[in-house]
């Protein structure tokens, strides 16, 4: 007796086996970092505030100082300068060819490609020359539109070759609007979007709250040295794990990554669920196979139906 299957079964099983090898498509969305912003404040009183975000602590003082500047400054009239730096340098981790430096009070790093920017405030007008140091730290100083702003003031952005950063603000005037005291750094992806088309996409924005943005406001920036992203063996990687959050080593790509970094695009294209034998990841050995069996049994059953309907 021969039994002929259903293809009213065939049917909802091969779309079962798409849907799952959709889902496991190792290409890099922007759903993937899509809002992903690492922020867990440590310490925060109405002077001070401390906190990690990842790739870098953040520390708010008020009514500070300005920080040293080792070299001279010398202005520049373009409206963008580039500038090649001088020593090693590293931005959320990833190698700096090139800082652009605008005289909005905007700077773009770039390494082989655009990788993030530095945005003082947004739309507060500045003089067109500004301030370049670039000897052994690079630091640049926007200043104040007079003819806007009389009182006058200045911002300065400086970074040390460990990859430490500073913007210390002197004066915010009454005549700014609030609405554009706005101060971060970010890092830029590209990723595919809905309609499978590459685009730039923002990546764990570290924002300066607005309620510290005064005069003499000194805000610093230091690069997490015991992330998962700044670890390069495995027996590191691993150990660099935390009760709220997992490291993870990548054989193909040697690479550690708690799975939503900078290192996560080079994780999907490198295969690297394929690591080691950790809880986040365990269900990747059985669910990969199952796919696998999925399309085979699919196969196996249009080949058995279509050779049913011959005979």
């Amino acid at each position: 007796m021969r039994y002929i299957l259903p293809s009213s079964f065939l049917i909802p099983t091969c779309l079962l086996v798409i849907l799952l090898t959709k889902f496991f498509n190792c290409q890099f969305t922007c759903d993937h970092i899509k809002n992903v912003k690492h922020e867990k404040i440590i310490s925060e009183n109405a002077t001070y505030r401390y906190s990690d975000h990842y790739e870098y602590f953040q520390t708010i003082r008020l009514d500070q100082d300005p920080p040293v500047v080792s070299g001279n400054f010398f202005k520049k009239q373009s409206f963008v300068q580039k500038i090649t730096p001088k020593f090693p340098l590293k931005y959320y981790g990833q190698k700096v060819k090139e800082l652009s430096i605008l005289n909005s009070g905007v700077i773009e790093i770039y390494g082989d490609d655009f990788i993030g920017q530095i945005n003082i405030f947004l739309k507060i007008a500045f003089e067109e020359k500004f301030d370049i140091a670039n000897q052994s730290d690079i630091a640049v100083a926007w200043h104040v539109n007079q003819n806007r702003y009389p009182e006058g003031g200045s911002v300065l952005y400086l970074i040390y070759p460990n990859g430490k950063m500073f913007i210390y603000i002197e004066k915010v005037i009454k005549e700014f609007d609030e609405n554009n005291l706005q101060s971060w750094i970010y890092y830029r992806y590209k990723c595919l979007d809905k309609q499978n088309v590459s685009v730039p996409e923002p990546y764990n924005r570290i924002q300066i709250p607005k309620k510290f943005i005064k005069s003499r406001i000194l805000v610093e920036f230091e690069p997490n040295t015991e992330s998962c992203f700044m670890k390069v063996s495995n027996e590191t990687c691993l150990d660099a794990s935390k009760p709220d959050m997992e490291c993870h080593w990548c054989l193909t790509a040697n690479l550690c990554s708690n799975g939503r970094d900078t290192h996560s695009k080079a994780w999907m294209i490198k295969n690297c669920p394929k690591i080691d034998n950790k809880p986040m990841f365990n269900y990747l050995y059985v669910l990969i196979p199952s796919v696998i069996g999925l399309v085979i049994v699919c196969v196996g059953f249009i080949v058995w139906f279509w050779l049913s309907k011959r005979q």
